[in-house]
């Protein structure tokens, strides 16, 4: 989610772990690691020679973490897109049933997202009903976030002076395939359209593991 005090319903990701003591890189980190490398070339002006060397550890060191896999998930894979010319599809296709949640939503996207009658997809209903009808009709049920829809009553509060209020709006973005035994998860920042896979930068996370 983004750095902000926004409300929308969104989604958060932690993993824990632990640098190992080594001196290689294990190869499912570089991803990540290169992902936090080249982005101070984003940037509109160069960054303090301080910042420079923050990321630089950073990136150096992520890439020697040994991850913690929370419950029912037993790996995780790190998918940058859109630096270095990286345009890879996240996706399998043989998913037998999909959950696709995006504010924000495309056509083309959804067409290689559905997976027939056993597809979910959620979103806002301004973006639902742009959509053409035969688009809509891949997936088995649409549905859109209502906007009075309130939060848990009796979560708990945050230890924070910011004021609590109720969620409103969605700005999550969670893929969830199953298929071949096994079931996935994807969050991040991409939502479900073609600009996003095509032409922004952007980042998802990947956990896998077997259907409870």
């Amino acid at each position: 989610r983004n750095l902000t005090f926004d409300r929308s319903w969104d989604t958060a990701l932690v993993l824990d772990g632990e640098v190992a003591n080594r001196r290689n890189a294990f190869g499912k980190n570089h991803p990540l690691g290169d992902f936090i490398r080249d982005l101070p070339g984003l940037a509109d002006e160069e960054l303090p020679p301080s910042r420079a060397a923050q990321i630089g550890l950073l990136q150096d060191e992520v890439r020697r973490v040994v991850w913690e896999m929370p419950a029912g998930f037993d790996d995780v894979t790190f998918w940058p897109l859109g630096l270095g010319g990286s345009r890879k599809w996240p996706f399998p296709q043989d998913a037998t049933r999909t959950l696709v949640v995006s504010p924000f939503l495309s056509e083309g996207c959804l067409k290689r997202l559905a997976a027939g009658t056993d597809s979910v997809l959620i979103s806002t209903a301004e973006s639902l009903q742009a959509l053409p009808a035969a688009c809509r009709e891949r997936f088995g049920r649409c549905y859109a976030l209502h906007d009075a829809v309130a939060d848990d009553p009796e979560a708990e509060e945050l230890d924070t002076d910011v004021k609590q209020e109720s969620l409103s709006g969605l700005h999550a973005k969670l893929y969830i395939a199953e298929g071949g035994g096994m079931a996935q998860v994807w969050t991040g920042s991409a939502n479900a359209t073609d600009p996003a896979f095509h032409q922004n930068v952007e980042f998802l996370v990947q956990l896998t593991g077997h259907p409870g």
